[in-house]
């Protein structure tokens, strides 16, 4: 590997055994196996059987794409092959060049600045090459924290070499095209439309998912929220696959290792799980704050939104050294992380759990009412083909359809955007969580935190307003984001109404 010997280490004693268990997995098509090895410590082992468990899970072989006609034969972008297409430029490239030059900041590390120039090339020509396959997605800021992990681990060398090139390195980069196609249309498709109206659904079913697997944090998020009980400071980890607030590869690897091996709808559960596991952490970060923080509940608004350490465990080391410290060169955020390491298996563990607890599809989360037949939750299934018995949410009249199932294409899937992805009020607020008494006497507490809080809620407007930018310039959820504040109340009366709920809710806990 050019420029980033630090990027793919060497393999370590177990990880034979366990490449060994997902090479049989994979030979034998067994996607239960590889479900159950990517939960456990060292999920997929080393990076070659992480290649290939990844591969067989987004089905690219069988998944082949039915994309538009290209323009022409000639190459005009930067990649190795002497001869390709040349498809119509994307809409979005533009914001695409903008993201793609920021990349690579926190990782990998001991990277010159040549090195890191060509990776971003490589990641705009990715990316672009599936903007331009599939035209009618729509690029959202972070996709590119996405492709950088898939180029960072289904290539054995990076950046690509600018010459000599051999069959492999040809071979490996058509791979990563197809397999980045097959998770903007398979797994992330819902936030490639022309909204984030879907996301707005998943975040209605992680409020429900948080409500029924912990009433008392529930409570605590819905009321430090800007709006009411949508949940938005987890916007970007289920966006972007939490690839997006997370410092270090070796972890964000190992929640694809995760994810991938699961129904896109995972991700509410992972996440759920993460709150839950950092809620005695966060519950005395909240302390700490003072008598602050129960006057202003907005101030444990970054506290939610920031993601412990997450340690990537493995047989060998189970635990966090004592030594063991996230990285703070180049980190997304300016002050240290306040939380101490959390393991992911016992996350990914707690996840499972809460997903046969409180199953997507049962009487408590109900997501068929608010997600469509577009949606990729509900589309997960088709493209298992041949693994439909493994798929609950299949209802009778989709089991009669098997023979049409095992034919689904890429193409089925880029039909499917912007089509019945989230049902009609599926991402508006449950008619029970819709309003916030406003009291009758607030006292001294409205007079004297008037001015915080309409400073607060600027700042809180504008930050969740800059998370739902897109790439067309718009803010494309602007009136929808409104139309949350404005129904039934002043953003002044629920702002306060938080008040009245928040300070019983943590004094529950």
């Amino acid at each position: 590997m050019s420029g980033t010997s630090g990027v793919h280490e060497k393999a370590r004693g177990w990880e034979a055994a366990r490449d060994a268990l997902v090479d049989a997995a994979v030979a034998a098509h067994d996607e239960d196996t590889l479900r159950r090895l990517s939960a456990m410590p060292g999920g997929f082992g080393s990076r070659p059987a992480r290649c290939r468990a990844w591969l067989e899970l987004l089905h690219v072989d069988r998944l082949r794409s039915a994309s538009v006609s290209p323009d022409t034969t000639r190459f005009a972008t930067p990649d190795t092959d002497a001869e390709t297409v040349v498809y119509t430029p994307h809409r979005d490239e533009e914001q695409v060049l903008l993201d793609t030059r920021r990349a690579f900041v926190t990782y990998p590390r001991d990277v010159s600045s040549d090195a890191k120039a060509e990776m971003q090339e490589d990641l705009q020509a990715l990316i672009c090459a599936v903007l331009q396959r599939h035209p009618a997605l729509h690029y959202f800021q972070g996709f590119h924290d996405i492709a950088t992990v898939l180029y960072l681990t289904l290539l054995s060398r990076v950046p690509r070499p600018r010459e000599g090139a051999t069959a492999t390195d040809r071979e490996e980069w058509d791979t990563l095209v197809r397999a980045t196609e097959v998770v903007a249309l398979s797994r992330v498709r819902d936030g490639m439309g022309k909204d984030l109206g879907a996301m707005m659904g998943m975040l209605k079913l992680l409020r429900r998912v948080l409500a029924a697997a912990d009433p008392g944090l529930y409570r605590i998020s819905a009321s430090i929220s800007p709006v009411p009980t949508l949940p938005f400071f987890a916007l970007s980890w289920i966006l972007t696959l939490f690839s997006h607030d997370v410092d270090t590869l070796a972890p964000v690897q190992r929640i694809f290792d995760y994810l991938i091996a699961r129904n896109p709808i995972s991700a509410i559960y992972l996440a759920v799980a993460i709150l839950m596991s950092k809620k005695r952490q966060m519950l005395k970060l909240a302390a700490a704050l003072g008598p602050e923080a129960r006057l202003d509940p907005s101030l444990l608004h970054p506290l939610f939104q920031r993601l412990p350490p997450l340690y990537a465990d493995t047989p060998e080391e189970p635990r966090p050294p004592p030594d063991f410290h996230p990285p703070e060169h180049g980190a997304k955020y300016d002050e240290p992380n306040p939380y101490a390491p959390i393991a992911l298996s016992g996350i990914f563990q707690l996840a499972d759990k809460l997903q046969a607890k409180h199953p997507f599809d049962g009487s408590r989360i109900r997501a068929h009412e608010v997600l469509g037949p577009g949606s990729v939750v509900r589309t997960y299934a088709r493209e298992l083909g041949d693994s439909l018995n493994h798929n609950s949410e299949l209802d009778d009249g989709e089991m009669d359809e098997k023979a049409a199932l095992k034919g689904w294409t890429l193409a089925d899937a880029e039909a499917c955007i912007d089509k019945d992805v989230v049902l009609p009020g599926g991402s508006e607020l449950d008619d029970d969580d819709e309003t916030v008494p406003w009291p009758d006497r607030l006292g001294e507490l409205a007079r004297s935190q008037r001015v915080v809080t309409a400073l607060t809620l600027g700042v809180l407007f504008l930050g969740v307003g800059a998370a739902l930018y897109r790439s067309s310039g718009r803010y494309r959820l602007a009136g929808l984001w409104a139309s949350y504040v404005r129904r039934d109340m002043s953003w002044a009366r629920a702002y306060f109404g938080h008040y009245v709920r928040y300070v019983p809710a943590l004094r529950d806990l």
